[in-house]
């Protein structure tokens, strides 16, 4: 998941997709990884 999260978000800083689906990437990476913290 880290790699996928990584090139989207590279993907999204190159303007190639919407920093949207980069960031749920991300999030899902963080949520495998056990690293995100989430507040409701």
């Amino acid at each position: 998941m880290y790699r996928h999260a990584r090139h989207a978000c590279v993907l999204a800083n190159e303007g190639a997709i919407p920093s949207k689906i980069a960031r749920k990437a991300f999030v899902r990476a963080a949520r495998e990884a056990g690293i995100l913290f989430e507040t409701n």
